[in-house]
Order: C-alpha cells, then structure tokens, then sequence
C-alpha cells in the first residue's frame, strides 16, 4: 500500500540535514489529511531542530473512499503499522537518527501517540499524548459522538461491536508494554476526547510502573487549547519534554543556522 506524507526539515546547512532528532506528527480524525501548506506545530518543531513527519495513513481523506475505508477497524493495527513504517522508511533514508524518534499528536494523533509505541516498543524513545482518546468504553459513553444515532453508528465500526474488539482498539489495553517516557495533556471541557481518557491513561500507566512524566488537564480548553498563556504552558513543556530525552542540544547533534 502506497503511503503518501510530509518531512519537514529544520534550516541546517546542507550536510547537518540527516541523522535528525525526529518528531512523528501523525493528524487526527482520522479521515482528516495533512496537506502541502504551512502547519504551526511542524513549524515550531522544526524551528527546534526537528525534522518533523506527518503520514497520510490508511483512513486519510483526499485520497479517494476505497482508501479512506480501509481505516475502519484497522485503527489499532494497519494505521500503526502505515506510521511505523513511514518512520523506519525515514530512518532508512540517512535523515532520521533510529535513536531519537519521538511521537506527537492530538485527538487521534494522540491515540496513535500512545498505540504506536504499544506495537513497536523499540522504535520511539518517548510520547506525547495531546486531547486523545485511549479508550473505546469512554468514547462511547461519554463524548459527543455518542450521544447521537450515527455517532454511535461511526463509533461501533470504528472500534467493533463486541467488548473484545473494542478493549483491542484501545490504546489503555497495552499500558504494560508501554514502557518509554509519557507526557499528556488535555481540556477540561472537552466533548469530544473527554478528559477522562488522559486520567485513565495516566492511572493505567502508573500502575503498569510508568507514571507519566507529566499531565495537564487544562481548566477552561475543550478539544485543543486556543488561549495564549495555555498554549504558551503546553509547547514550553512539550518542548522541554523532548529536549530531554532526544533533544538536538542534548545530545551534541545538529544546531539550528543563524
């Protein structure tokens, strides 16, 4: 299956441009797209030092509805499997260092921020969950999704109509196997991805043995943060969560150009 997507690389001089620190910016929905254009995370990212990758995985609108369809109940396995090995092509191509890949996204970028690391426990070295949804008992019971006739509709096929198919397609489920450093946040008020997902994350995490290094439910937001000082409060925090663990400046790799 051919995958389509986007490598966002800082300004460096020619020859610093590989063997990145990178980030894996998957988009939510997940029959949204990301397109050619200007993107304020990727942006900020790459003005960082990171080379930032954004996949258009199974499931991804603008490529037609036989691809689009081929997310349906494939969220947990076949749209991971597009990213890891969108990420391992990267790595494979000299501009990604296989030591410094970390994950982000929101919404359903957030669940595959903390389902991709479940599948391949060795390919990213840390996660950052951001307004996800991780488990399918919270989706369907308390977002606003479910609270309609087709909501529920959409929810089912996406997630299965039995128990079993549903806890598979949960990122909660694998809590035990992830064991890389996690940091979440979300909003308050979200309708959507309830907050309730990232506690219950943050709980199945800790008693797995991996607390979260951090975790923000953020008082006045809902689905993404629009106000300044809680945007400002989330990246400086995201930013330093990744210097620390495959940050440019850390680890004596390439700086940014003047």
């Amino acid at each position: 299956l051919v995958m389509h997507g986007y490598l966002t690389l800082p300004v460096l001089p020619a020859a610093q441009q590989k063997n990145l620190p990178l980030i894996v910016y998957p988009h939510g929905g997940p029959y949204m797209r990301d397109d050619w254009g200007y993107n304020d995370d990727a942006q900020l990212l790459a003005n960082r030092g990171y080379a930032v990758l954004q996949i258009n995985y199974r499931g991804s609108g603008g490529f037609g509805k036989e691809f689009q369809d081929l997310a349906y109940g494939q969220w947990s396995q076949g749209i991971m499997n597009d990213i890891i090995d969108g990420t391992r092509h990267v790595i494979a191509q000299g501009q990604a260092d296989k030591d410094k890949v970390c994950i982000y996204g929101g919404s359903f970028g957030g669940y595959a921020s903390l389902m991709a690391p479940s599948r391949d426990t060795e390919l990213f070295k840390c996660a950052f969950g951001y307004v996800g949804l991780y488990d399918a008992q919270i989706q369907l019971s308390k977002s606003d999704t479910s609270r309609s006739e087709s909501g529920r509709r959409y929810l089912i096929r996406a997630f299965g109509r039995t128990r079993a198919e549903q806890d598979a397609m949960s990122p909660i489920t694998y809590a035990s196997k992830i064991k890389l450093p996690v940091y979440l946040a979300a909003g308050a008020r979200d309708e959507r991805s309830p907050p309730e997902h990232t506690e219950a994350m943050a709980k199945a995490l800790t008693a797995a043995g991996n607390s979260p290094e951090g975790m923000i439910i953020q008082s006045g937001e809902a689905h993404g943060f629009y106000k300044e000082e809680n945007n400002e409060r989330l990246y400086t925090a995201m930013l330093a969560f990744f210097d620390r663990h495959i940050g440019p400046k850390k680890s004596g790799g390439a700086t940014l150009a003047d």
